[in-house]
């Protein structure tokens, strides 16, 4: 009896630690990945237009840390500041299927949430986002210099954003790279390489299992 106790508490203590984490949702920002910031200087997008600072940001979601971008224009965030109330949901269900697509396509052109060294390649790459999220206008390719969406250079390099325009005129050519979308329907929402939803469904499951096999091994003793 004493066994079958243990083991039981043991998995009810693993299952209810991750649903734990996950159900708190507390999220963090601590700074730019790379310093900074860089800014660039956008029109075309609802209600916020104009130069803002921007880039990659690192911080903890669950306590876990992670790396991300932003995707909202019209919600604003502080470093430093613990929020609640986000939601990890896939990209199709936050962008629907084309534009996740896009995203995880210019995501795999420019390598990555841990590939670009510099503010200004990462404000590029966040422009980059805003316009497959923001471009109105049907025309392909996407371009940063045309269309309704625009970024124009403030602090970041102009080099950097001719870069991610030559990804964007050529998103078909690489392969989607995962990503999963941190949804708030109060704060800025982000994309970043935190484990997908169904990644955290799957580790409840398994935990669930553990549960299951201790108590019949026990009902064995």
């Amino acid at each position: 009896m004493m066994k079958r106790t243990i083991q039981t508490a043991v998995a009810a203590a693993l299952l209810g630690s991750v649903f734990v984490a996950h159900a708190a949702t507390t999220l963090v920002q601590n700074g730019y990945v790379h310093g900074g910031p860089s800014n660039v200087t956008v029109a075309g997008a609802p209600g916020n237009n104009g130069n803002h600072n921007a880039g990659e940001f690192t911080g903890l979601f669950n306590g876990t840390s992670f790396q991300s971008y932003c995707s909202d224009l019209l919600q604003t965030f502080s470093f430093g500041t613990v929020y609640t109330g986000y939601s990890a949901q896939t990209g199709s269900a936050a962008y629907g299927a084309t534009k996740a697509t896009q995203i995880g396509q210019l995501l795999s052109a420019a390598g990555g949430f841990a590939a670009s060294v510099t503010a200004s390649q990462s404000t590029a790459l966040q422009a980059g986002i805003w316009e497959i999220l923001y471009e109105t206008t049907t025309t392909t390719p996407f371009n940063l210099g045309t269309g309704n969406f625009t970024a124009a250079p403030g602090s970041v390099l102009v080099a950097d954003l001719t870069t991610v325009n030559g990804y964007l005129a050529n998103l078909n050519t690489f392969a989607v790279s995962p990503f999963t979308a941190l949804v708030s329907d109060k704060h800025q929402d982000f994309i970043t390489a935190v484990p997908e939803p169904e990644t955290y469904a799957l580790m409840l499951a398994g935990l669930a299992s553990i549960g299951f096999v201790a108590r019949r091994r026990a009902a064995k003793v």
